[in-house]
């Protein structure tokens, strides 16, 4: 037994002992053949004397392009397409094929299984043209390196040799030929008009002849190409008109000829007519190009009036309008003026179906709506299974629907409470789907309209009418131009006010799920003039003016001055801003639907303002005259000043509450702003600031100004500043009075107030008439 045991654990073992790897014979790598063209970009100059004319209009150049190739022998030759690709050249070179692609073969035994370069030579044909410029690619493919052909350095055709033994085809064997003197040619062809009206005898007008032309290949002129008019036979109470009867003509431009092809345009040709008195039948004139060789047939057929559709309207008392719910139409002039609207208008008939009367004629009540709106396909045609359903009252629904429940087993009280109720859920009459079109946008950019529709010739009292809600949404962009206000003489204009300016209202959400789309952002560009302000001072003014410089020789001086009595500054503030004001909603209604709202808002703002302060003297005296001895002493006074200008770059950081309330066609917004700026400057009462160390001169002030000017320079560069902004818009007629206060946090400081009185435009309806070519 164990030598039993002993010789099946030998065997197992065995079978189990790892075996050596058998060594795989390794996959040979192969090395792929390559071509490229050596050198990349290198350029070959096409002059006069490396190339040879084949007759007038062709010339030829063999260039030999260099290849790197490397890898070992192929089995067979390598065949390589070369592409000749034009750019913006007059030459429109090919290769000997007359093509602008060909195969060169690469024998395989150049292949030596070392990189090195081969020369390959290839002839290019190209046109001669007066003057030969620009330049030709030559790749492999589509893609890769490529060889330059040039053609700037061949001025003349006339210095190029001609080659000997010309092919008899050599002259034309490339597609592109030479470019030809613009020619025309009439296309056989025929116009057909037809007379608008009875003319009054002997007023001349005009027709146009939808003629087609053929334009040889060329870089064309702007032409004037006159027709000639020949009437086929005796023309009847009509004849040709203008001061060259007989004739027509028309500019053909430049552009309309094309270079590289023959093109057909069609254009219209003005004929001048005039007619005697009604025509009986077709009258013919012939037109033809002075060279007579096509003609276009020119019809004209005599006035023919149109028969008027015949309106059968359904009688007095026949339809009535079943009021409904008020139906809302919600239109954006901006992006679509004339839209296309669908609305349902439930209609009930009275009495006998007639198919002589079965036609509704649907109006507005107030017919001045004619000019903005327009019912399409108008009056509707009635049919007869319509006028049996739109006549159904309500009682023989109720008696319908009691059968039929009582035909499904229901007792007579039950099925009767029940059809009274599934009674009353119906409603009489059919819908009648009417479209309704836009045809003149108002004057307004937010609007809510009623608009009444009745059926024409029914007596409305009872027969009922359709509510409309035209609803014209604010605009998100929009322009506005207007006056700014005075209030310190009479309330008078002292600016043009232009601005633009976007309300971008609940168009994302942030943090408030209760409130979505709670983001909304205000923001825009406008020019403005602040209120003016003015102090004064009662007191002397000593100065200098031009006339000091003279010296007096008797007094031995330079004179200067002091006046008396009360001096007056007057400053306003011009400013052009660009502001940005993110905010977030913080109860629940949208800003577009009516009530109150308020926001958290945040401000962003960056001004450029000019300060002018204006001087009146005009209620002061000189009285006193006194004089320096050296005009160094002089010229220590100070100049008497009329005007001080003064530049201000001002960027402004906040944040506050804002208020925007919506009733019908009524907004009026508030925005109140606290935060830091490094305005420049500010507006102040001398008398009471004194000595305050809160303040210095503005800029380069001379001192002796400083007791009755109104404007300083803030001490710090970054101080606290308020806004407070309002807007009240009659939406109806786009009306805005605007403005706003604005001032620094400091003691002494005056606000910049603002006014201003400006009509509000849609922006995409300015720009539409500038875009609309592109």
């Amino acid at each position: 037994m164990p030598a039993i045991f002993t010789l099946i654990f030998s065997s197992s073992f065995a079978q189990r002992a790892p075996r050596k790897a058998e060594l795989k014979p390794a996959k040979p790598v192969l090395v792929k053949s390559t071509v490229q063209i050596s050198n990349d970009g290198h350029i070959e100059y096409f002059t006069i004397g490396n190339v040879e004319r084949l007759g007038d209009s062709l010339a030829v150049r063999t260039i030999y392009i260099p290849f790197d190739i490397n890898g070992p022998a192929p089995a067979k030759d390598v065949v390589v397409t070369l592409n000749l690709i034009n750019e913006f050249t007059t030459a429109r070179p090919v290769f000997d094929n007359r093509n602008t692609t060909k195969d060169i073969v690469i024998e395989k035994e150049l292949f030596n299984g070392k990189p090195h370069t081969i020369n390959q030579g290839v002839l290019i044909k190209f046109n001669l043209q007066p003057a030969i410029s620009g330049e030709a690619n030559i790749r492999i493919g589509k893609g890769g390196s490529n060889v330059r052909l040039n053609f700037d350095y061949i001025r003349s055709a006339a210095d190029i040799q001609v080659k000997t033994n010309v092919k008899p085809d050599e002259k034309s064997d490339i597609p592109q030929t030479p470019l030809s003197k613009p020619a025309v040619a009439l296309v056989s062809g025929s116009t057909d008009v037809s007379l608008d009206t009875l003319l009054s005898p002997n007023i001349t007008f005009h027709k146009y002849a939808k003629v087609k032309l053929r334009l040889n290949r060329s870089e064309g002129k702007d032409t004037i190409i006159k027709f000639d008019l020949f009437p086929v036979g005796t023309l009847e109470n009509i004849k040709l008109a203008g001061t060259d009867a007989g004739h027509a003509t028309l500019k053909l431009y430049k552009h309309d000829w094309d270079d590289t092809k023959e093109v057909e345009i069609e254009r219209d040709v003005r004929i001048d007519l005039e007619q005697a008195a009604a025509l009986s039948g077709v009258q013919l004139i012939d037109i033809y190009l002075p060279d007579g060789k096509v003609k276009h047939t020119f019809k004209i057929n005599p006035y023919t009036s149109k028969k008027k559709a015949v309106y059968k309207p359904i009688a007095a008392g026949g339809a009535e309008i079943v009021p409904g719910a008020t139906a809302n139409i919600e239109r954006r002039y901006g992006s679509v003026i004339s839209a296309l609207d669908t609305i349902s208008v439930r209609v009930k008939f009275n009495g006998n179906f007639s198919p002589e009367a079965n036609q509704l004629l649907f109006g507005f009540a107030d017919t001045a709506l004619n000019k903005t709106y327009q019912i399409i396909e108008n009056p509707i045609t009635v049919t007869r299974e319509e006028w049996v359903q739109g006549s159904k009252k309500k009682p023989d629904l109720e008696t319908e629907l009691k059968t039929a429940m009582m035909k499904d087993g229901k007792d007579e009280s039950s099925a009767s409470t029940e059809a009274k109720i599934q009674a009353g859920k119906m409603t009489e009459g059919i819908l009648v789907p009417l479209h309704i079109r836009t045809i003149k946008a108002t004057d307004t950019l937010n609007t809510v309209r009623d608009v009444d529709l009745v059926i024409k010739g029914q007596t409305q009292i009872l027969r009922g009418s359709q509510r409309l809600k035209v609803i014209v949404p604010d605009r998100t962009f929009w322009a506005e131009v207007g006056t700014n206000f005075d209030l310190l003489d009479n309330i008078k204009t002292n600016n043009f006010y232009a601005a633009i300016f976007g309300h971008m209202k609940d168009v994302a959400t942030l943090w408030s799920k209760k409130h979505p789309n709670n983001i909304s952002f205000v923001g825009g560009v406008y020019e403005s003039q602040s209120v003016s302000q003015s102090s004064s001072l009662s007191s002397g003014f000593t100065y200098r003016d031009g006339s000091s410089n003279i010296l007096d020789s008797l007094k031995k001086g330079y004179p200067y001055y002091t006046d008396t009595g009360r001096i007056q500054s007057t400053t306003s503030v011009k400013s052009i801003g660009l502001m940005f004001s993110p905010q977030i909603r913080l109860n629940g209604k949208r800003l577009n639907e009516d009530g109150f709202h308020w926001s958290i808002s945040t401000y962003f703002e960056l001004l450029w303002q000019r300060i002018t302060s204006t001087i009146d003297y005009s209620k002061t005296a000189r009285n006193i005259v006194a004089y320096d001895s050296t005009l160094t002493a002089l010229n220590g006074r100070t100049f008497k000043e009329g005007r001080f200008d003064f530049d201000s770059r001002s960027h402004y950081i906040g944040a506050g509450l804002s208020t925007y309330i919506k009733e019908s066609d009524y907004t009026l917004y508030l925005n109140g702003i606290l935060g830091t700026t490094n305005q420049g400057f500010t507006i102040v009462n001398p008398s009471r600031i004194g000595n305050s160390t809160q303040f210095k001169k503005l800029y380069d002030l001379p001192e002796g100004y400083l007791d009755f000017l109104n404007a300083r320079e803030p001490k710090h560069r970054w101080n606290a500043f308020y806004v407070i902004q309002y807007r009240l818009t009659e939406v109806a007629f786009g009306l805005t009075f605007s403005g706003e206060v604005r001032g620094l946090l400091l003691k002494g400081a005056k606000p910049v107030v603002t006014l201003a009185l400006s009509k509000k435009f849609d922006l995409t309806a300015l720009l539409k008439p500038l875009l609309a070519p592109f």
